[in-house]
């Protein structure tokens, strides 16, 4: 799709300042209203659709081949997973319980909408960079919470409640959060081209990357360490080389200093329940993949239904059943079948792939190509932490983190796009 067609005209950038309105009001919302105020988020919700369908039309009818870019190949490219898994989802969701049949059915066109609102609006590179910004800074000013006065551990060492956070129910969310933030943070720091930037973003790398140790969440930790090491392997190819020696060197000063200080604490640790825990979590992982397998192999087309995996669950293992499959891909390939599963895990692998090429792409915008590696982190981390867990369905922050990620996946779509227009322009 053409960048450049949403500028023409005064109702291209009306429309965009709408657009930017509401997508930010969005993120506000979903980082700050409790879950109680959903109702709240609904009229945003519907604006975000409104001006995705407003988006839509403006760029056909302001682009250089009109109408007829809907039968273009580009068009099929950018749009068609979103939509595609959307409407899997609806077909496969006749087979789930009719309490949650709407909801299923408004939650994957939302998820699908917003995408394609956010990608439309935010091909603007000061609207996309004014949204990235506030999304940053609103997870910053969301996990103040979790060192504020009102936080308390339970019995089992974990964080769980906190004022203003209670919207994101329990720990795994939380550490989710800070995740994502550090994964950002940490990006930024590897494009930093001057001092300032540089500290601002080892200070917010530090805030966000505690988070998940301070909530205990394992799998968070782990998703933080593999996104790092990715990226850090990263710059490294690409000729920063002394920046990512620098970086392994701080975080093996830093880890063998807290072993030093923090030793007893280790010792005590390695000897107590916490390991046992830790190995029946991993087993209890593994036999929700397996029964997620099952399933799909039983069921290939359309799935179990969504909102079904706990109801058909002890047809398929005598475990204790669980609420979701542990795992992002597997989850939506046993309630939505294959056919949900390939436009979903499409969705994720192209934008992964696109955002990583735009980060570094020749003849593009510096700042375009740090964009696209802060998104490219954020999906990456959070395409990594759901290899052990399903946040996108249920749990307490589903619809919470489905409309996060949306908005997310829609600006690594505009920034992908508008990195290639930059480096088609440089070619000419």
């Amino acid at each position: 799709m053409n960048a450049d067609s949403g500028d023409s005209g005064a109702v291209g950038r009306i429309l965009t300042v709408a657009g930017v309105a509401v997508l930010v009001g969005e993120l506000l919302a979903i980082c700050f209203l409790r879950y109680e105020s959903v109702e709240a988020m609904r009229p945003l919700t519907i604006g975000a659709a409104a001006v995705c369908i407003a988006a839509l039309v403006q760029v056909l009818a302001a682009g250089p081949r009109g109408w007829r870019w809907w039968l273009t190949p580009d068009a099929l490219w950018h749009w068609c997973p979103f939509v595609v898994y959307a409407a899997a989802l609806t077909a496969s969701a006749r087979f789930a319980p009719d309490s949650v049949y709407p909801h299923i059915v408004a939650e994957a066109w939302w998820f699908a909408g917003l995408a394609i609102a956010a990608a439309c609006i935010t091909r603007h590179v000061r609207a996309r960079r004014f949204t990235l910004a506030i999304l940053i800074a609103s997870l910053a000013l969301l996990m103040l919470g979790v060192f504020g006065p009102t936080s308390a551990p339970d019995l089992s060492g974990r964080f769980l409640r906190y004022s203003g956070l209670l919207q994101w129910g329990a720990y795994p969310e939380i550490g989710m959060l800070g995740m994502l933030g550090a994964a950002a943070a940490l990006a930024i720091l590897l494009t930093a081209r001057t001092w300032p930037l540089g500290i601002a973003a080892v200070i917010l790398t530090g805030l966000f990357g505690v988070v998940p140790f301070v909530v205990n969440s394992r799998g968070a930790v782990v998703a933080l360490v593999a996104t790092a090491g990715w990226l850090v392997a990263l710059v490294t190819l690409r000729g920063r080389r002394r920046l990512a020696l620098l970086l392994v060197g701080v975080a093996c000063v830093t880890a063998l200093g807290g072993a030093f200080v923090y030793r007893a604490r280790i010792a005590r640790v390695a000897q107590s329940s916490d390991n046992a825990q830790a190995s029946a979590a991993v087993s209890s992982r593994a036999e929700d993949w397996r029964v997620a397998v099952r399933m799909i192999a039983a069921h290939p087309l359309f799935g179990v239904g969504p909102g079904r995996y706990p109801l058909e669950y002890a047809r398929y293992s005598s475990a204790t059943p669980q609420s979701h499959a542990h795992n992002m891909l597997l989850h939506v390939g046993a309630e939505g079948g294959l056919l949900g599963l390939i436009p979903f895990a499409l969705v994720w692998g192209r934008l992964l792939w696109l955002t990583l090429r735009a980060s570094g792409a020749a003849g593009a915008d510096a700042m375009a190509r740090r964009d696209a590696l802060v998104l490219h982190a954020i999906l990456a981390a959070f395409f990594i932490r759901g290899m052990t867990d399903q946040f996108l369905s249920s749990v307490h922050s589903s619809f919470r983190t489905t409309l996060l990620m949306a908005i997310v996946l829609g600006l690594a779509e505009a920034s992908a796009t508008a990195t290639r227009v930059d480096r088609d322009r440089a070619k000419r």
